[in-house]
């Protein structure tokens, strides 16, 4: 957030600094934003065209695919992939939002729901395994994730 704040320019991206997420959509994606009805654009993995690397464990698609599941279920959001770190979106539809109370590692789903996003793009991706370091995700980040779908579905009920 750090970084959106300082940004000089009125339409921002984030990716994951490890190359998981391919840098030559950002063209795509930005063009994608542009259109007037778009308020935010997501990176894919599960939109048609969209891929992931085949060296994922069967338990860690389970986990995300499952995840997503839960993400749509509980806070209505229509998306393939609505956990994507990977999204383009507008500075004055980010600072237009509610505070933000991020928890874990999940805070593009807390912008989109926030930001109160009506128009969401998926452009499809294809997601790379890692080359340096090691996945975050272990049993304390789990527990993080299901505890900010709460907070998000209480927000969305207008209970917190």
């Amino acid at each position: 957030m750090d970084g959106f704040i300082a940004a000089k320019y009125e339409n921002l991206i984030t990716l994951d600094a490890d190359l998981s997420h391919p840098p030559e959509k950002i063209p795509e994606m930005m063009q994608a934003l542009m259109q007037p009805d778009v308020d935010i654009v997501l990176g894919s993995r599960y939109v048609p065209g969209g891929s992931m690397d085949d060296v994922w464990p069967l338990s860690r698609k389970i986990a995300s695919r499952s995840s997503a599941l839960l993400a749509r279920m509980l806070l209505g959001i229509k998306l393939k992939d609505p956990l994507s770190g990977y999204f383009a979106i507008r500075k004055t539809t980010l600072f237009a939002a509610d505070a933000f109370k991020f928890i874990g590692w999940k805070w593009g789903l807390e912008i989109m729901i926030k930001c109160k996003t009506k128009k969401i793009r998926e452009v499809p991706i294809h997601f790379s395994q890692r080359k340096y370091g090691k996945s975050k995700l272990n049993f304390k980040i789990a527990l993080s994730y299901f505890r900010h779908i709460k907070e998000l579905f209480l927000y969305k009920l207008g209970a917190s």
